[in-house]
């Protein structure tokens, strides 16, 4: 399991990488931040996700039925997809193929629900 974990892991740090400076940059018109996101962090995310899956593939076939495990390949495959649709994006954006990337134009709204932004809060909403 430790392989599974380790894949876990090195996937969501690349994930929160992204999450904390990739709109930032892009705002930024850090180009170069841009492309180390599309060339270096997002192809390290897809290989530790690609682990991962495999990994979750051969527990699954140990243990359960190969059948079953189709609801989660469609989950794994699109979550996937959507990582090489970024990739896209960006490099569109980057090679002038793409005036912007609108997923990063559009706002977050924040402050909407107040009470579940740290996790006592979220606990607490089940007690």
């Amino acid at each position: 399991y430790n392989e599974f974990f380790t894949a876990i892991f090195r996937h969501g740090l690349c994930k929160l990488e992204l999450y904390k400076n990739l709109k930032n940059a892009y705002k930024a018109g850090d180009k170069a931040y841009l492309e180390k996101a599309a060339n270096v962090i997002l192809p390290e995310a897809i290989a530790a996700f690609d682990k991962m899956y495999e990994l979750f593939k051969a527990d699954w076939k140990r243990d359960y039925k190969i059948l079953d495990i189709m609801m989660y390949t469609h989950d794994f495959g699109g979550a996937r997809l959507r990582m090489l649709d970024a990739v896209e994006t960006i490099n569109d954006y980057l090679n002038g193929k793409a005036d912007c990337i609108e997923e990063l134009e559009a706002e977050i709204i924040s402050g909407i629900n107040k009470s579940w932004q740290t996790p006592k809060n979220y606990i607490s909403n089940f007690e």
